[in-house]
């Protein structure tokens, strides 16, 4: 059963049409969020390719290799330079472009670090699209009453893997996460959307509002 069967059998569903509506609507949402996520996740991880293309430059033209220990090997430069420039050379010309140079290694290094901050903040937000996403659109396929709320509930078992491949704990287990969230429904039936045709014989069931999603809250 592929999605567009599914949205029909919600829309048969009590108030289904509106359910189809929202899911389409925050699926769209999500969607675009992880695009924008993953667009400028790979801005940022050209930044800092340049960033590094440029440090690596730099430390390159001066003969350094060593680049965890780049501003010791800076200041023993600058040492060496002074030394020599005593022999005749102009040492304030010499001083002047050594100074140059360790403001701009400062700058490359704090733009690294600033770039790399940024990557991290994009990618953090990316996995947390793709998880609602995922979850949504699981949710949708086992016919849940409320997607965007439940999905909150189980948001903290999702894992992403390599190549962006979505799993859901399950104890000690990991799985899918269309078997993880089918697993999940079937264990809470009050989170399923009950069909239209099904309440004819609830009129004798107490305080029962007749929907089982509510229901469920009610009684938890």
């Amino acid at each position: 059963m592929d999605l567009k069967d599914i949205y029909t059998k919600i829309e048969a569903t009590e108030g289904g049409a509106d359910l189809v509506a929202a899911i389409k609507s925050e699926i769209e949402k999500l969607n675009a969020e992880a695009k924008k996520h993953r667009e400028a996740g790979a801005a940022a991880q050209k930044e800092q390719e340049t960033a590094a293309g440029k440090y690596g430059a730099i430390l390159e033209a001066l003969g350094i290799k060593d680049t965890e220990n780049a501003a010791v090997q800076a200041k023993e430069l600058k040492a060496a330079i002074d030394a020599f420039s005593a022999s005749g050379k102009k040492p304030d010309e010499v001083a002047k472009e050594i100074s140059s140079l360790t403001e701009r290694l400062a700058g490359i290094e704090k733009e690294l670090t600033d770039t790399r901050a940024a990557k991290e903040a994009e990618t953090v937000k990316r996995v947390a699209a793709l998880k609602s996403n995922g979850l949504m659109q699981a949710l949708a396929k086992g016919n849940a009453a409320n997607p965007e709320a439940i999905s909150k509930i189980l948001i903290d078992a999702v894992t992403v893997g390599e190549n962006d491949e979505l799993a859901m704990q399950q104890g000690e287990n990991s799985v899918t996460i269309e078997d993880g969230v089918a697993a999940w429904l079937a264990d809470n039936a009050w989170a399923v959307k009950l069909n239209a045709s099904g309440g004819s014989g609830s009129g004798g069931n107490g305080g029962s509002s007749g929907d089982a999603f509510i229901d469920g809250f009610d009684n938890a």
